[in-house]
C-alpha cells in the first residue's frame, strides 16, 4: 500500500519532486541529510518558476531550468553555491524521473567513504529565494550571505517558524487567494514529519 508522501510523489509535479524526496528519507533509501540538501536544492532551483507546486517533471526542460536560475542569481550567490544546487537539482529530477517510470534502476548510488575526503562538506551560502531558514550567515572563514533586494511589487514578510528559528518569504503586494494557496501548497511539499525532520538535522547539511 502506498505511502500519503508516496502518493503525492506519483504527480510528477514540483511538488511531488519534494514529495519523493521525502519519501526516500521516511524508506531510508537516502541519508537523511543528504535527501534533505536535495530537497533544499530542488526547492531553491524551482522557485525561478511562476508556479513552482505545479511545474510538470516528466517533459520540463532542465537545462533551461537551471540556466534561468543561474541568470537571477549569479550576482547575488557563489557560483560554487549555484553548482551545488545545479548539481542537486540534476540529480534529484533524474532519479525522480527513473522512479515515475518504474526504472529498477533509479536508487541514488552509494559511494564508499574513504580518506580525508569523506568528511563532510560545510553548508553552503544561503540567500533569500522566496524563502530560507534562520537566516544566519555561514561561519565560513571569508564567506558572505548576500541578502536579495526586495523587487518592486514585492514584500518581504518575516516569519517565526519554532522558537529560536525565524524565516523570510517573499510575496507580491497584491496576493490573491489562489496565489496564496500555491504557496501553501508548495511551502507544505517541503515539510518533514517533526520525526524526520529531526533525524534529517540541518537543511543545508551534504
Amino acid at each position: 500500500m502506498a505511502t500519503d508522501q508516496q502518493a503525492k510523489a506519483g504527480s510528477g509535479t514540483g511538488a511531488g519532486l519534494l514529495a519523493f524526496i521525502t519519501y526516500l528519507i521516511e524508506k531510508n533509501e537516502m541519508v537523511a541529510a543528504t535527501a534533505s540538501a536535495l530537497r533544499t536544492g530542488c526547492a531553491k532551483v524551482l522557485s525561478i518558476e511562476d508556479d513552482p507546486a505545479d511545474v510538470d517533471l516528466r517533459t520540463a526542460d532542465v537545462d533551461d531550468i537551471v540556466r534561468r536560475f543561474r541568470n537571477r542569481w549569479r550576482s547575488e550567490i557563489k557560483e560554487k553555491s549555484l553548482d551545488q544546487y545545479d548539481q542537486r537539482f540534476r540529480q534529484a529530477v533524474t532519479m525522480y524521473r527513473k522512479w515515475l517510470d518504474n526504472d529498477p534502476d533509479w536508487r541514488p548510488k552509494h559511494r564508499p567513504a574513504s580518506g580525508p575526503s569523506a568528511s563532510p562538506k560545510k553548508s553552503e551560502d544561503t540567500a533569500t529565494i522566496g524563502h530560507r531558514g534562520s537566516g544566519k550567515p555561514s561561519s565560513d572563514k571569508g564567506s558572505v550571505v548576500h541578502e536579495a533586494p526586495t523587487p518592486p511589487g514585492m514584500v518581504t514578510y518575516p516569519i517565526v517558524i519554532r522558537p529560536g528559528v525565524k524565516g523570510t518569504i517573499m510575496l507580491p503586494e497584491n496576493l490573491t487567494k489562489k496565489e496564496a494557496q500555491r504557496v501553501a501548497t508548495f511551502v507544505n511539499a517541503l515539510a518533514l514529519d517533526e520525526v524526520l525532520a529531526i533525524a534529517a538535522g540541518p537543511p543545508e547539511a551534504s
